[in-house]
């Protein structure tokens, strides 16, 4: 990544903490395309606008789509190996929500550290040995 970029990635982290989290408003996908928007000047976070605006919702959208971590994949991310994670990486984080369903997750990587989206302050920051539930990591390419 260019410093450009992860000057870029580092400045939207910034400016979304402290938004709290919102279904199809500022939620991990909308968090995470608003990522790579900056970092590589796509509009990926406009695809998904509108199309879920609560879990019941965002459930239906995953399901007939694809999860966010499939959609990612469809658009070109390759998975990495998680020792040559870097800095503008995809986080993929499972779940396990009740009835036995799945969800996977995604944050992005800020070197030593994660920005996550959590339900109950929005954006927060994390050592990434902290981030639950981490199987798999992707780069967009």
């Amino acid at each position: 990544m260019n410093p450009r970029s992860e000057i870029g990635l580092h400045n939207y982290v910034q400016e979304c903490i402290g938004k709290p989290f919102e279904f199809g408003v500022n939620d991990c996908p909308l968090f995470v395309a608003g990522a790579i928007d900056v970092m590589y000047g796509t509009s990926l976070r406009d695809e998904y606008i509108n199309k879920w605006h609560d879990q019941k919702s965002a459930w239906k959208y995953a399901r007939k789509n694809g999860d966010i971590s499939e959609q990612l994949k469809d658009k070109g991310c390759i998975v990495i190996e998680l020792n040559h994670i870097q800095t503008g990486d995809i986080i993929i984080m499972e779940q396990r929500l009740a009835h036995e369903k799945y969800w996977r997750s995604v944050a992005v990587c800020l070197g030593s550290t994660v920005a996550i989206v959590r339900d109950d302050i929005g954006i927060d920051i994390v050592k990434i040995n902290d981030v639950p539930n981490l199987t798999e990591v992707l780069r967009w390419q």
